[in-house]
């Protein structure tokens, strides 16, 4: 079990703000052989991985992806995302890591529906980790997003994706986990 799971019982997705560990590097910027953050992980891309290195200094606790609102003074509110400053698809991947891996599985249907995403998935499939040497790992993969039609009008808070891709008709957030741990977060915009 998460550590938040306990503490949303009573309140939405706040969770007092001591169980929230905001040093923690993140697995993807470590030297780690097989860092899992990104689809193509950017293990062999140097400009990947700076770019991620870059977000997590711009973007280094879950303080940080969250509005000032999204700080009651007995925790935090992590359904309150600072959608102005998640511009980019590894702000987004980075906040959606350090958020879903405090609440953890169990609470990903109540975390998506709280900020209207349709969430599908819960659905067990081969994650490949490594090329060389192969690694394949069997995971939880969850689906999480929305489309321009559905929200076309209303002042949804994730409607900056589309004014900063307007070309795009739909995003989707992946998921994919492995016992408790989040092993991918992948941002998508889709323009078909």
């Amino acid at each position: 079990m998460c550590v938040a799971q306990t503490a949303m019982a009573d309140t939405a997705f706040v969770v007092p703000a001591h169980i929230v560990d905001d040093r923690a590097p993140l697995a993807f910027v470590s030297d780690a052989p097989n860092p899992a953050l990104h689809g193509h992980s950017g293990a062999g891309n140097p400009d990947i991985r700076r770019d991620y290195q870059r977000t997590e200094a711009r973007l280094p606790t879950i303080r940080s992806c969250l509005t000032e609102d999204g700080h009651p003074v007995d925790g935090l509110d992590l359904a309150r995302l600072d959608w102005r400053r998640l511009d980019t698809d590894a702000a987004l991947e980075v906040c959606f890591f350090r958020v879903l891996s405090l609440i953890g599985p169990d609470q990903f249907a109540a975390y998506f529906a709280a900020l209207s995403f349709d969430l599908s998935g819960g659905v067990e499939v081969e994650q490949m980790l490594s090329y060389d040497p192969p690694i394949r790992r069997i995971v939880t993969a969850y689906s999480a997003g929305y489309t321009r039609e559905r929200w076309a009008g209303r002042n949804a808070p994730v409607q900056w994706i589309f004014r900063r891709a307007p070309l795009a008709r739909s995003a989707s957030l992946q998921v994919n986990v492995a016992g408790d741990e989040i092993v991918l977060v992948d941002f998508t915009l889709n323009t078909l």
